[in-house]
């Protein structure tokens, strides 16, 4: 729940300001979106860098990495 709360209001902030950046972007180029242009591609860039660049391996240490605190916390007790 945390995390939904977390991407909502940064989703909020962003779509927020994108009309405003549009317009400073404006009179640089008047006649093509830069700023939707550039929130598009910081977009997919996250989302490569968080589902193609990193190997599934990597996204497994994280889970066994918990998965091993719960058997160890049950070994303890």
């Amino acid at each position: 729940a945390n995390a939904f709360a977390a991407g909502m209001f940064l989703g909020i902030g962003m779509v927020h300001m994108l009309p405003e950046s549009h317009e400073a972007w404006s009179q640089y180029s008047p006649d093509y979106p830069v700023a939707f242009l550039l929130a598009s591609v910081a977009f997919l860039m996250v989302l490569f860098f968080e589902h193609v660049a990193l190997s599934p391996h990597h996204h497994g240490s994280v889970e066994g990495i918990g998965h091993g605190a719960t058997e160890l916390a049950s070994e303890v007790a």
